[in-house]
């Protein structure tokens, strides 16, 4: 047995290495916790207060709980429970990474090793604890990193700054057939086809030794040998040293995406190439604005578009506003007398009539019921104002069917087309007029020839027994037979009946001579003038029936002319513009000819009435003033020498009639009556 003298020295000496070790726990660099059997803290060093901020006034007789989340003191406090029953620590039990609890309530990630403390009679567990938040941030970042690289799409390689391949993810496999076991320790020319020169591979290590990032495509290949194009990335990664350490490449197989973009390249050239060269007219337009603007139109409770449109003429000028040309080509350049294509980019109305507005509202109403194409024979403009018509065909590919914003037109010329058809079909239905009147008049003049025989006779007969009045009756009866006859001259000559005779004629000559006869049968009210040009040629034409020609067009300007005003003759040599045949393409000569003008200063024709004015029984004068065959003939006249005729008017300013006769008489078998150009 001890006596108290070494119970006390025992005592002294166990609390002496207590402070001892307490001075050691608490300058040590790790936490440290100490706690009892019963899981009460007994000790806590300066480390451990910094990690879980709390002081050993607040912390000292608290259970080991106070240290650890609810969610986490069961698994943290079973190898607890194990030491407490076994009075020893489990080897599973001695190192573990723990979450724990600071006093402010966050959670802090830690490196627990717990040991066993027997002293003094007494036995302890203590918690050598180590801060590792940071470390455990940056292994969780590096594990999310690598599974990213893992499940990434585009292969990823990591290389020495040697070229020597580290780690691949298994997209590379995919993209090379090359597994990682294969690759890793290979070098980076494992790849090289060697179909790119070694300038271009001395340029990318120049590039990324330096530390930069080089971007471009190399052509490599692949395990089986296989060429493709590879798109890369290769980002240098800089040590401590401030060396480069490191590569990441991360690539891309682009050869698919290459090769489309070439088709695509292709396609489009041979589009441009189409539609450069076309001879058709072809206008890329942007119809996406107008679009938009119908349907807010049907948005806001518009059902009946057509009747919108009929109401809200602006509405129509507003689409026409918002309709864009994008591109035209050189044929559509042509036919509306631009020079240069930014002539025509832009708005659309620059090539309107007042027409087309109409044409332009027929399209977008078919366009809006979900159709995709479009043909009509509409009215456009040249640059310089002339009225074109043309055959409008349109089309919307099945991509831009919701937008509208690639529109594609081709317009064809069909302008002189339709004045050749016009003129066909007058020409057809003046040779059926004048077969009709041919007929009638032979049958008329038989009548006549009875009527004014008989009447003649009857004269001669009863000269004696008639009175005066009978006389005068009689009389008025023969004029009226002889008027009937001059009709029937006038109806034989316009069928072509008579037989003309064409000689060289002097058309100066004869034009002052006529004038001088004009002067005494028009009337004082009525001004003769003319202007004869020096070095008249002259020409071979019917001068009786010219003569008739010039009566009824001096006539009628007379009639013209009720109040009096000015008649002037106009000679001098020309030329007549010949029009091409419609299939034929190649220039054709002007024919030489003499312009024969006849200019009033009378009334003038509204455009619905010089539309018609040519045509046989067309008059405006009351009835029994006329007969509507003078203008008719003057254009058969022309007709038979091969020449045009060309008539200018306006109301409330007067009207010029202008003959053009060839010098030499042209073929007169021509299908219609061409146009002066």
């Amino acid at each position: 047995m001890m006596n108290d003298g070494s119970l006390q020295v025992q005592e002294l000496h166990i609390g002496a290495v207590k402070q001892l070790l307490r001075e050691i726990a608490e300058a040590a660099g790790d936490a440290i916790v100490c706690a009892n059997t019963d899981g009460d803290i007994s000790f806590m060093n300066h480390g451990a207060r910094e990690v879980f901020g709390y002081s050993n006034e607040e912390i000292i007789g608290l259970p080991l709980t106070s240290l650890m989340p609810k969610n986490a003191i069961e698994d943290h406090t079973a190898g607890f429970k194990a030491w407490v029953e076994n009075k020893t620590l489990a080897a599973s039990n001695k190192r573990r990474t723990v979450q724990g609890i600071r006093k402010d309530g966050s959670e802090v990630t830690v490196q627990m090793t717990l040991n066993d403390l027997r002293f003094g009679g007494y036995h302890y567990v203590v918690a050598l604890i180590r801060d590792v938040s940071e470390q455990e941030a940056t292994r969780k970042s590096l594990r999310l990193l690598q599974a990213a690289f893992e499940a990434a799409a585009h292969s990823t390689v990591i290389a020495n700054a040697e070229g020597r391949i580290v780690w691949v993810n298994p997209a590379f496999t995919t993209m090379t057939g090359y597994s990682a076991d294969e690759a890793i320790g290979q070098m980076t020319s494992l790849l090289k086809s060697g179909e790119q020169d070694s300038k271009y591979y001395a340029d990318l290590w120049q590039t990324i030794l330096s530390g930069k990032t080089w971007n471009g495509t190399l052509i490599n290949r692949r395990k089986d040998g296989t060429v493709y194009l590879e798109k890369q990335a290769i980002t240098p990664v800089v040590g401590e040293s401030m060396s480069v350490e490191y590569f990441v490449a991360v690539k891309e197989d682009v050869t698919a995406a290459v090769q489309t973009q070439q088709n695509l390249r292709k396609t489009h050239d041979r589009y441009r190439r189409l539609f450069e060269s076309s001879p058709l007219a072809l206008y890329e337009e942007d119809y996406s604005v107008a679009k938009a603007y119908i349907d807010d139109l049907r948005s806001s409770g518009v059902t009946d578009l057509r009747a919108y449109c009929n109401d809200h003429p602006e509405a129509l000028r507003s689409c026409a506003s918002m309709i864009k040309i994008i591109d035209v080509n050189d044929a559509a350049c042509e036919m509306v007398g631009a020079t240069d294509k930014a002539e025509l980019l832009g708005n659309l109305e620059k090539l309107f009539t007042e027409n087309s507005f109409d044409d332009l509202r027929e399209q977008l109403l078919w366009l809006a019921e979900g159709n995709l194409s479009y043909k009509a024979e509409v009215q456009n403009k040249t640059l310089n104002g002339d009225v074109l018509v043309v055959e409008l065909s349109l089309n919307i590919a099945t991509e831009f069917a919701e937008s509208w914003s690639e529109v594609i037109l081709n317009l064809t010329d069909v302008t002189d087309r339709k004045r050749h058809e016009r003129q066909l079909a007058h020409s057809m239905k003046m040779e059926a007029v004048g077969r009709l009147t041919s007929g009638i008049a032979h049958d008329f003049n038989n009548v006549l020839t009875i009527i004014s025989g008989n009447l003649r006779l009857v004269s001669d007969m009863s000269a004696h027994e008639m009175g005066d009045e009978t006389k005068e009756m009689l009389g008025d009866a023969l004029s009226a037979a002889d008027d009937g006859a001059q009709l029937t001259t006038r109806l034989l000559a316009f069928s072509r009946q008579p037989t003309a005779k064409y000689e060289q004629v002097d058309i100066g000559d004869m034009i002052l001579d006529f004038a001088e006869l004009m002067k005494r049968s028009l009337g004082s009210r009525i001004d003769i003038v003319t202007h004869i040009a020096e070095n008249m040629v002259l020409v071979e034409t019917d001068k009786s029936s010219l003569g008739d020609v010039l009566l009824n067009l001096s006539l009628n300007s007379k009639d013209a002319m009720s109040e009096g005003g000015v008649l002037t003759f106009e000679v001098r040599n020309g030329f007549i513009e010949e029009d091409a045949a419609l299939d034929d393409h190649e220039p054709v000569e002007p024919v030489p000819c003499v312009m024969i003008g006849v200019i009033d200063t009378g009334v003038g024709m509204e455009a619905a009435v010089l539309e018609h004015a040519t045509e046989p029984f067309f008059t405006t004068k009351p009835i029994n003033e006329g007969n509507g065959l003078g203008l008719s003939m003057v254009q058969e006249f022309v007709n038979e020498c091969g020449g045009r005729l060309g008539i200018a008017s306006e109301p409330g300013v007067g009207t010029t009639m202008t003959l053009f006769l060839p010098i030499t008489r042209q073929n007169s078998d021509r299908e219609s009556p061409a146009r002066v150009n």
